[in-house]
């Protein structure tokens, strides 16, 4: 867990971890979740933390989870609420779950489950919390369908409101959630992005045929996206033009997978790249639109 020329490394994880988050919720310090993907041994969340001298990951605690977790997102408005996707025997399933008082334990078996994002019939891909501040709504995503609940914390339910269908874009493996607007999200489906309107669950514009893999917004401004494509490429694009991309970025020598905008500088970029599963920070300068 210790600090060195080479990083910070935290040892703590037994079985291979695929997914990590961020607690951004948690204002006081610098934390993560990471949770595992064991096929034969039980499942774990991770709570780890950064230490004040910035220069160790302490693990806070240690969670139970009965399946493989192959997407997490922390809760933007409480720290102590998350959502998994996982596979069970009967397929894949999705839950919303909180984190008990620690009480100066480091290890807690049990977490509670709020509730089961139950009704989808594919194979669900992703859940998307709307990424600033609390907000009563939440999607989910499977391999053909968006549906948006409505979540009540203090009951314990969520409950879908709108579903919208992808029966003409097969094979939905994800998106984001514009945080400038609520009522709108990118989704991508077979390398094409496409945009959707929550209030009437219709696509709006789409990128075609653009050998897409992941899509995050520009937290600070409105209308710019960053894209991961097959061709080593990174794009950002902006919305209200989307034949041709604002500015493409340096290319790799491996595939782009995922993408994400640091919150606070949205001139940098980290990209997670194949087939070795690094990570690169990456600073694009200005001209990012606006």
């Amino acid at each position: 867990m210790q600090g060195g020329s080479s990083g910070i490394v935290y040892g703590g994880l037994k079985y291979q971890a695929r997914c990590i988050a961020d607690v951004r919720a948690d204002a006081s310090s610098t934390t993560f979740l990471a949770g595992t993907l064991s096929l034969k041994e039980e499942n774990e969340v991770h709570l780890i933390r950064l230490s004040p001298a910035e220069s160790e990951l302490v693990c806070d605690g240690v969670f139970y989870h009965p399946n493989e977790i192959w997407d997490l997102k922390s809760c933007p408005f409480d720290h102590r609420v998350f959502s998994t996707v996982y596979t069970s025997g009967e397929g894949f399933g999705a839950s919303v779950w909180k984190i008990p008082e620690l009480n100066g334990q480091s290890n807690s078996p049990q977490l509670e489950q709020l509730f089961e994002l139950s009704g989808h019939t594919g194979k669900i891909r992703r859940v998307i919390w709307w990424p600033l501040g609390k907000h009563d709504k939440l999607i989910s995503i499977d391999d053909r369908n968006i549906f948006l609940w409505n979540v009540d914390m203090s009951n314990k339910s969520a409950k879908v409101i709108s579903q919208g269908s992808a029966d003409m874009l097969p094979n939905l493996s994800g998106g984001a959630w514009d945080p400038h607007n609520h009522n709108s999200i990118a989704s991508i489906s077979d390398s094409s992005l496409h945009l959707w309107d929550l209030r009437s669950m219709e696509k709006s514009s789409a990128i075609e045929h653009a050998h897409i893999r992941d899509v995050d917004y520009n937290p600070k401004k409105q209308h710019i996206i960053a894209t991961t494509e097959d061709d080593f490429g990174i794009c950002l694009w902006d919305l209200r033009m989307l034949k041709l991309p604002l500015k493409d970025l340096p290319g790799h020598s491996h595939w782009t997978w995922a993408i994400q905008h640091n919150p606070e500088y949205d001139e940098l970029l980290l990209v997670c790249l194949t087939p070795s599963v690094d990570m690169q920070l990456i600073f694009f300068g200005g001209g990012g639109g606006g």
